[in-house]
C-alpha cells in the first residue's frame, strides 16, 4: 500500500500585547491514516447532517457541545503532525535582546521590532536579511544543511587543518531564494509549513534515531549520502496531497521536490541496493478528500490552542498544542 500523506493550513490573527497589534501565523496539519479516515466517515455519519463536509467550522461547534465527539476526533489526531510557522515568534527571539536595549528610546505606541527593524543600517535590508535568517533556521534550511554535510562530512576539520581541497561540499539549495524574496510574509510563511509538512518528520530525532542505529548495524554510516537517503527515504516514497494554495507557494514545492528527488536519485544510482519510488505531489479541493478535511480540523485545532495559551514565553505556545498532538515543529524546532 502507498503511504501517503494530506496537509492543510489555516492562518489565524491575534492579538499581541508584544507586538500591539494582529500577528498572522501558518498552522499546517500533516494527516495520514492506515484505514482510509474510515473514523471520520463514521463522525460525519452520526454528527452532520447527510452531504456536509467535514470541515473545521462544521466540527469544532460540535466537538465544544459534545464531549463524546470531541474524545472520538482527539483520539485519532492525536498521531498528526503539525508545523508552525510564526515569523513574528522568530523576529521577537532574534531581535528580542536589542529590543530591550532601546526599548527606552523606542516611542510609545510602536511596534518596538518595526522600529528596529526601521533603524538605518548601512549598506543592509534589515527585513531582507531577518527572513533569510529564517528561512536558514526552517526546515529547509536544515535539510539543505544536512545534504551538505553528507557530501563531506568532515569538510570542517579538514579545513581546519588546511587541507582546503579536500574540504569542498557540494552546494544544494532547495528552493529560489529570489522567489523566496518575492513572496510576501503569509505566502513564505505557507512554503515553509508546507515544506515542513512535506518532509519534517524525516529531520526528528526520532527518525535520526532510528536511521542512525540502521546505518550502524549496516556499517554504512560514512558512506557518502548513505545517511541522508536513509533518513528521507519515507518522506520520498510517500505521496503528499495538499489543500489548493497560492500557485508561488505549489511552484516552489515542486521545485524542492524535484531537487530532493534528483540529489536521492544520484546517491541511491551507486549506493543503495534498492531503487527508491517517488511519492505525488499534487493538490486538491478539500470536499472531495477526507484526508483534506482531517488535516483541516487539526490545523483549527492547534490554530485554537496556539492563540488561547497565555503563556507568551518563547515555544510556550507550540508545548500548549503539544497537548493535543504528539508532534509539534515550531519555526524548523522540534518542541
Amino acid at each position: 500500500m502507498t503511504r501517503a500523506t494530506f496537509s492543510d493550513d489555516t492562518t489565524s490573527g491575534k492579538w499581541s500585547t508584544q507586538l500591539r497589534g494582529h500577528r498572522k501565523v501558518t498552522i499546517v496539519a500533516r494527516a495520514e491514516d492506515n484505514h482510509c479516515f474510515d473514523w471520520l466517515a463514521a463522525f460525519k455519519r452520526d454528527f452532520l447532517p447527510q452531504g456536509v463536509e467535514a470541515k473545521s467550522s462544521n466540527v469544532l461547534p460540535i466537538l465544544d457541545a459534545q464531549p463524546r465527539a470531541r474524545h472520538h476526533v482527539l483520539k485519532n489526531l492525536e498521531g498528526y503532525s503539525i508545523f508552525i510557522v510564526d515569523l513574528h515568534e522568530f523576529r521577537r527571539r532574534t531581535l528580542g535582546d536589542m529590543v530591550e536595549r532601546l526599548r527606552p528610546v523606542i516611542p510609545p505606541g510602536l511596534d518596538p521590532y518595526d522600529f528596529v527593524l526601521q533603524l538605518p543600517y548601512p549598506e543592509s535590508d534589515a527585513h531582507q536579511f531577518l527572513r533569510q535568517m529564517a528561512v536558514r533556521e526552517s526546515v529547509l534550511g536544515r535539510l539543505e544543511w544536512l545534504l551538505g554535510w553528507c557530501t563531506n562530512p568532515f569538510a570542517e576539520e579538514l579545513n581546519r587543518e588546511g587541507l582546503e581541497p579536500f574540504a569542498s561540499r557540494r552546494n544544494l539549495e532547495l528552493a529560489d531564494r529570489a522567489q523566496l524574496d518575492d513572496m510576501d510574509d503569509r505566502q513564505l510563511a505557507s512554503f515553509l509549513a508546507r515544506f515542513g509538512a512535506a518532509i519534517g518528520d524525516a529531520l526528528s530525532p526520532e527518525r535520526q534515531a532510528e536511521v542512525l542505529m540502521r546505518c550502524f548495524e549496516d556499517r554504512r554510516y560514512f558512506v557518502g549520502g548513505y545517511f541522508a537517503c536513509q533518513l528521507l527515504r519515507v518522506d520520498v516514497e510517500t505521496d503528499k496531497t495538499y489543500d489548493i494554495g497560492p500557485a508561488p507557494v505549489l511552484m516552489q514545492l515542486e521545485l524542492a521536490d524535484n531537487r530532493i528527488w534528483h540529489y536521492v536519485e544520484r546517491e541511491v544510482g551507486v549506493r543503495l541496493e534498492d531503487r527508491v519510488r517517488r511519492g505525488i505531489l499534487d493538490e486538491r479541493a478539500s470536499h472531495v478528500e477526507l484526508g483534506l478535511q482531517a488535516a483541516d480540523i487539526a490545523a483549527a485545532l492547534a490554530s485554537c490552542e496556539y492563540e488561547l495559551a497565555s503563556d507568551d514565553e518563547e515555544g510556550a505556545r507550540a508545548t500548549a498544542v503539544k497537548r493535543l498532538f504528539a508532534r509539534v515543529l515550531l519555526n524548523g524546532r522540534w518542541v
